[in-house]
Formats: C-alpha cells, sequence, structure tokens
C-alpha cells in the first residue's frame, strides 16, 4: 500500500469528518459505500461514517480500506484522488485557544506548515548593522 496515499488520506478522513454535510463529506461516504462492497465488515464501516466525528481507529480502518481500493482499482483510484483534491481545498482551519487554557509557552497553529520552528531564545546578534560612515 502507497504510504504516501494513506497518509493523505487520513488526513483527509480527518479533515473531511469535521465537515459533516458538505459536499466534501458526501463525496467521501460514496466512496467508502463504493470500497466496502462485498465486505463483512461493511455494516460497521458504514455505521462510523454515520456519526459527525470518525475515531481514531475508525479513521485508520476506513483509510485503509480506501487506499487498498484504490491500489486494486485504478478508476476507484482516480475518484480518490479527485476527492483529496477538493477536500484538501475546501477545509478550513480554526485555530482557538480559548475557555479556561492556561498557555504557558509559545503557541503555533496553522495548516500546511514546512519548514523549521524553533521556540528556544532569540539567537545573539552576528554583529552590528548601523549607518555607514561618512
Amino acid at each position: 500500500m502507497d504510504p504516501a496515499l494513506l497518509a493523505a488520506i487520513t488526513s483527509a478522513v480527518t479533515a473531511t469528518a469535521a465537515a459533516a454535510g458538505t459536499d466534501a463529506w458526501k463525496a467521501f461516504r460514496t466512496l467508502v459505500d463504493r470500497a466496502t462492497v462485498g465486505r463483512q465488515d461493511r455494516p460497521q464501516i458504514l455505521a462510523q461514517c454515520e456519526t459527525e466525528i470518525v475515531g481514531e481507529e475508525a479513521t485508520r480502518v476506513i483509510s485503509a480500506v480506501l487506499a487498498g481500493q484504490a491500489e486494486s482499482d485504478p478508476v476507484f483510484d482516480a475518484d480518490v484522488r479527485t476527492w483529496l483534491k477538493s477536500a484538501s481545498s475546501t477545509s478550513d482551519v480554526h485555530n482557538v485557544v480559548s475557555g479556561s487554557a492556561q498557555v504557558s509557552g509559545p503557541v503555533l497553529q496553522g495548516r500546511d506548515f514546512s519548514g523549521t520552528f524553533h521556540f528556544g531564545p532569540a539567537p545573539e546578534p552576528r554583529g552590528s548593522i548601523g549607518p555607514a560612515s561618512s
């Protein structure tokens, strides 16, 4: 199984589950319905998709089912990749620190980070940059 595809599907399932009722959610449900035809665990998998929040274990199972079906069916693979594009382009990010939260250090919130992040003390200046001498 393609680990990159599995990771992308897992991420999209998590994001889509938080957006139940949207077009991305409906497309996800259709894919799950198609991927589980003939499986003994189909009723359990479909039941997991009936709730607005898909749990961690269910996300893992559903993602593996979708990735496995995509691996064996080129048409399904194309449909999954189309869904991944639409799910990633429509997922909103809501970063919140609220309520009785007590933050005692830096907080980094956002989406699609890359690069290096450092929360240590500021580096010492390497030299002073001042006005040019005349």
